[in-house]
């Protein structure tokens, strides 16, 4: 009988432990590594986005987007 949902562990960190004890996922990892916070950087909207693209971001308040 499967548990009930409200005792299956859910989350990014469940998911990584079942990876890391996977003999069949494990192996495809080839590093393992915490990067410290950092300040997000931002840049305006490109001129090329699509009016109703920029139009539905703005309607939820992003007004920049992330640079990478």
């Amino acid at each position: 009988m499967p548990s009930p949902p409200w005792k299956i562990e859910t989350g990014v960190e469940t998911v990584i432990s079942s990876w890391l004890a996977s003999g069949y996922v494990r192996p495809c990892f080839t590093a393992d590594r915490e990067l410290p916070p950092a300040e997000a950087r931002t840049s305006p909207m490109p001129e090329a986005l699509s009016p109703a693209l920029r139009g539905a971001l703005e309607r939820r308040g992003i007004t920049r987007l992330y640079d990478h």
